[in-house]
């Protein structure tokens, strides 16, 4: 896996299914309403050769893309942003339906994501957490 914070054009077709049409949102419909409904709804935008998603209410919102090996195939998509001096918080996640299923070899993307995150908030000073809103309860983990 590679994972970048820029999202080359040709996968604009892919970007846009991960975020507003992946099979897997049913199962978060009610988190990622609050989330709009807190933050307002993500956009794709083009930004030279590269994707972006940005929200209206979000200043630096970040991008974190999970690619195949060969950069073929875009697999998943993070979206987080500083909320605090303390803390980032990770937005959205969408990952690939066929690369989330059980079968797969990557169906640990979700902690790879987790733990790509980590490392690089970790070369931030004064980060110490990643508040990670898609579940019954707010989450924290420690950064450092």
């Amino acid at each position: 896996m590679i994972f970048q914070s820029n999202i080359p054009n040709k996968f604009k077709s892919k970007l846009v299914d991960l975020i507003y049409f992946n099979p897997q949102q049913i199962r978060y419909v009610q988190e990622i309403s609050n989330s709009i409904d807190a933050f307002g709804l993500p956009k794709i935008i083009e930004h030279g050769d590269y994707l972006k998603i940005t929200i209206d209410s979000i200043k630096d919102l970040q991008n974190l893309a999970v690619f195949d090996s060969e950069m073929e195939n875009l697999i998943a998509i993070a979206v987080y942003f500083r909320e605090e001096l303390s803390s980032f918080t990770l937005l959205h996640i969408a990952i690939d339906d066929h690369y989330n299923s059980i079968n797969s070899e990557n169906s640990n993307i979700f902690l790879a994501i987790i733990s790509e995150l980590k490392k690089n908030l970790s070369h931030i000073k004064g980060v110490n957490n990643l508040k990670i809103l898609y579940s019954d309860k707010i989450n924290y983990l420690r950064i450092k």
